[in-house]
């Protein structure tokens, strides 16, 4: 807006060039936006663990994640079951569009054998309020825990968000996945279900 107001007002446009920079200004606009859309949106980039894990840490990772009271739970509490670790942040754009699909995805599959969990790596007080509200929205019911001090991000060499990591039933990392996700498609429905069933 700030700088349609600085084409339209500004006095090196004659009066007679302004719809013609109104309409350039609003292709570059949209360019913009599709721009965005196209490099925040899903991108279904699932890959084997070992292209973003050292191999020296596949093995069974435990960890401790907190409530927004900051009440602990070792990771390993949920071993005998798939997990789908989903890293997020209030103020990552993807993280918010791919959230919603990770609900679609735990709709197709029991908790009992498989887990998606949220993982927030912002500090209770700063984001449960949002968080709270987002779950309320959305019609969100992911198993939420907070990343105290990064420590399990740090394991897990998280450098950007989202970052989501699938453990089997022994805790072992065995796939990576970065970016925003559209974790209901049929591929990658899929791609889950060939993984539970090996």
């Amino acid at each position: 807006m700030v700088l349609w107001w600085v084409f339209w007002s500004n006095d090196l446009f004659k009066s007679k060039s302004k719809p013609v920079i109104a309409i350039l200004f609003l292709l570059f606009s949209g360019g913009c936006l599709t721009a965005m859309l196209l490099y925040f949106g899903p991108t279904n980039n699932l890959m084997d663990a070992s292209e973003s894990v050292r191999l020296g840490e596949l093995t069974s990772l435990d960890g401790v994640i907190t409530d927004r009271d900051g009440g602990e739970t070792q990771l390993s509490e949920f071993r005998g079951k798939h997990l789908l670790l989903s890293f997020w942040a209030s103020w990552c754009a993807p993280c918010l569009v791919e959230l919603p699909t990770l609900q679609r995805l735990q709709n197709k599959f029991p908790e009992e054998s498989f887990l998606v969990i949220a993982i927030n790596v912002e500090p209770p007080e700063e984001s449960e309020k949002f968080k709270e509200s987002f779950w309320l929205q959305n019609k969100l019911t992911l198993k939420h825990f907070y990343d105290k001090d990064s420590n399990l991000a740090e394991k897990l060499n998280v450098e950007g968000l989202p970052a989501n990591f699938i453990l089997d039933p022994e805790g072992r990392l065995v796939s990576a996945s970065y970016g925003s996700n559209d974790w209901s498609s049929d591929s990658v429905v899929s791609t889950i279900k060939s993984l539970i069933n090996k």
